[in-house]
């Protein structure tokens, strides 16, 4: 029965690693094909030779991006980084009690928005937007509903 808890365990850590790539691949994936080129990420793909790919990349998403709503392109990616971040702190620190952890993982979604209302009270340098706000405490509320519902471990027979 012991071995059973220890797939489970795993399971969940990985179902918890592989959510985080795959939010942090899209939030990257919109950055690359919608963005402005004039992004300092775009100068170090040049410099690294990826530039090619990255046209290529843009060229054949040219058609879709009209019709994408603009807080996709620019709210949603910073929403997934920030659910990425979580669960990877999640599946790093995977069954640790300790305010070691509790920091790590409370640290990049209280300074997300934070930074919002520093912006909204022209505190922090930048434009508030709303729908930043509403995209980065809706990926918060996801991380801490997959965290609270997400893959079940099995219990023992006979435990209540």
């Amino acid at each position: 029965m012991r071995n059973l808890f220890a797939t489970a365990a795993a399971f969940k850590r990985a179902t918890y690693f592989y959510c985080a790539a795959g939010s942090l691949f899209l939030a990257s994936a919109i950055y690359i094909l919608f963005r402005a080129e004039s992004l300092l990420m775009f100068r170090w793909a040049h410099s690294l030779g990826l530039f090619p790919l990255i046209h290529f990349l843009r060229f054949y998403s040219l058609g879709v991006k009209p019709t994408i709503p603009a807080w996709i392109v620019y709210s949603l990616p910073f929403a997934l980084w920030t659910v990425s971040y979580m669960l990877f702190i999640q599946a790093i620190w995977f069954g640790h009690k300790s305010i070691s952890r509790v920091i790590w993982f409370w640290a990049v979604p209280v300074i997300s928005l934070a930074s919002e209302f520093g912006q909204y009270r022209r505190l922090v340098p930048g434009t508030f937007d709303i729908f930043d706000l509403l995209t980065i405490a809706f990926a918060v509320a996801l991380v801490l509903t997959i965290i609270a519902f997400g893959p079940i471990e099995p219990r023992e027979k006979n435990a209540l």
